[in-house]
């Protein structure tokens, strides 16, 4: 398993991408801006739940 969003496959990020009716080629502007991965992963666990599993 990787930390790195952009390590997904291409079909994964077609399909996501047209649920969202979006342009796949946005995930390359993901990382820009460093806390942006971070803060989704926040918003992520915290509306469905999760917590952040601790190693």
């Amino acid at each position: 398993m990787t930390e790195d969003p952009l390590v997904v496959p291409s079909g994964a990020v077609a399909f996501v991408a047209e649920q969202l009716d979006l342009d796949p080629a946005c995930l390359a502007d993901f990382g820009q801006r460093p806390k942006t991965a971070y803060e989704h992963a926040r918003e992520i666990r915290e509306l469905l739940g999760y917590r952040a599993r601790r190693v």
